[in-house]
């Protein structure tokens, strides 16, 4: 059986950019900087990138 990878990658970008928020949200309170601009990059629309991070 093939698994693709670029999903696998993709859901990993996602995780890693959830993280990265978390913890800027935690140090900072600027969680948002670094999250929506990965998830635009990883083709969301820019209005699901916005109500993700709200």
């Amino acid at each position: 059986m093939l698994i693709e990878i670029a999903p696998l990658l993709r859901g990993a970008a996602v995780v890693g950019a959830g993280f990265l928020a978390g913890g800027l949200n935690v140090v900072v309170g600027a969680g948002t900087l670094a999250s929506f601009p990965i998830l635009v990059l990883l083709g969301f629309p820019p209005l699901t990138a916005t109500m993700a991070n709200t």
